[in-house]
C-alpha cells in the first residue's frame, strides 16, 4: 500500500515538472482587454457610465446599434426604489 502510494506521488510530481517545463518554454498569451471605443463609433445617444460599455435608454436603440456592429445585445431590466438600497 505504501508502495503505491510513493509511486503515485512521485508521478504526480513528475508531471507537474514535465508541464511547467512545457509552460516555461512557450511565451505567455497576452490578455484579452477591452476593445478600444472610437468617438465616432459611440453615437450621441448611448452613455458609458464610466465603462467602457455602452449602455442606450431602449432596446430599439441597442438593436438598432448591434445590427451595425453585427453584435448581440444584452437586455438588463431593473426595477425598485434606487434611493433604498434595500428594494432595488
Amino acid at each position: 500500500m505504501r508502495r503505491t502510494l510513493l509511486l503515485t506521488a512521485a508521478g504526480l510530481g513528475l508531471a507537474t515538472l514535465l508541464a511547467a517545463a512545457a509552460r516555461a518554454k512557450d511565451p505567455p498569451l497576452p490578455l484579452p482587454g477591452p476593445e478600444p471605443i472610437l468617438k465616432e463609433k459611440a453615437s450621441a445617444k448611448c452613455g458609458k457610465h464610466g465603462t467602457t460599455i455602452n449602455f442606450f435608454s431602449t432596446p430599439k436603440e441597442a438593436a438598432e446599434d448591434a445590427k451595425k456592429e453585427e453584435k448581440l445585445v444584452f437586455v438588463l431590466h431593473l426595477s425598485g426604489i434606487f434611493e433604498d438600497p434595500t428594494l432595488t
